[in-house]
């Protein structure tokens, strides 16, 4: 589970390999913990709770949304009527694509053409992924917007962990969950040394909570990637928050297998 940064950078095949469980990327495109959590309850509603879950943490993660950045990716769905009734709670649009069809595609109009080709039979993919995961092939190029919204994090680091109820929501889904032996992971996957350093002041903090939470819980567990080696060569992400392929290979297979070790303990304890 997680936004761009897990869609892109989890490999289930690689989980599958490590592990010998199923495993399937749930992430949801620029979404922040609530966004996420809408399309675990929609998965939930329908299928049997996973034995585990890796959930990818950073600071975007724990975000309150002003909208829905990419809503084309909900639209074949809205005849759901849980998740449209979810959708329209955090974007008043949704309300209309819900009851008027064509407005579903209003400013898409290349997802309108393919929809309209696919209908017609072509065979069209527009996401590229495989199990839910979306690996990019690109060289690194600096993301200076995502570095100015670290910026801004930063100038008000005491009031984001002091008005952060999102930090508090998530551990209060966690604790109330239903299986206590579902193992859940949080892992902050790797970040470029210019990031991570920007953020310092308001990560740490954050890191620290999360520790302190998953030390307390049982079958919870903290993972913190963010300074591991991948993080020190650019040829690992596309971006200044996202590995590509390359890096998305190397960090899954550490974290799965980190995750392999982790469960030994459980099952030898339990």
């Amino acid at each position: 589970l997680g936004s761009s940064r897990s869609y892109t950078g989890y490999d289930p095949t690689v989980f599958e390999k490590n592990t010998g469980l199923s495993s399937y990327n749930l992430s949801l495109n620029a979404a922040p913990f609530s966004l996420q959590q809408i399309k675990l309850e929609r998965y939930l509603a329908n299928n049997k709770a996973p034995k585990v879950i890796v959930q990818n943490v950073d600071l975007t993660h724990f975000q309150k949304p002003k909208n829905i950045l990419v809503p084309v990716q909900f639209l074949p769905f809205l005849g759901n009527k849980a998740l449209s009734n979810d959708l329209a709670a955090f974007d008043r649009e949704f309300r209309l694509r819900k009851w008027v069809p064509l407005y579903k595609y209003n400013t898409f109009k290349t997802e309108f053409r393919l929809g309209l080709q696919s209908f017609f039979g072509d065979d069209i993919s527009i996401l590229k992924s495989k199990k839910g995961y979306a690996p990019k092939d690109r060289i690194f190029k600096a993301d200076l917007h995502n570095l100015k919204r670290i910026q801004n994090h930063v100038r008000d680091s005491t009031g984001f962990m002091r008005n952060n109820e999102y930090v508090e929501e998530t551990f209060r889904r966690i604790k109330n969950r239903e299986d206590k032996d579902q193992a859940i992971f949080m892992v902050w996957a790797p970040e470029i040394e210019v990031g991570r350093e920007l953020a310092t002041q308001v990560s740490d903090p954050l890191k620290e909570k999360l520790s302190r939470f998953a030390e307390q819980e049982k079958n919870v567990f903290f993972l913190d990637y963010s300074a591991d080696p991948i993080a020190n060569d650019t040829i690992n992400f596309y971006d200044t928050f996202h590995l590509n392929r390359k890096g998305a290979t190397l960090f899954s297979e550490k974290v799965s297998k980190k995750i392999t070790k982790e469960l030994g303990k459980q099952a030898i304890q339990g």
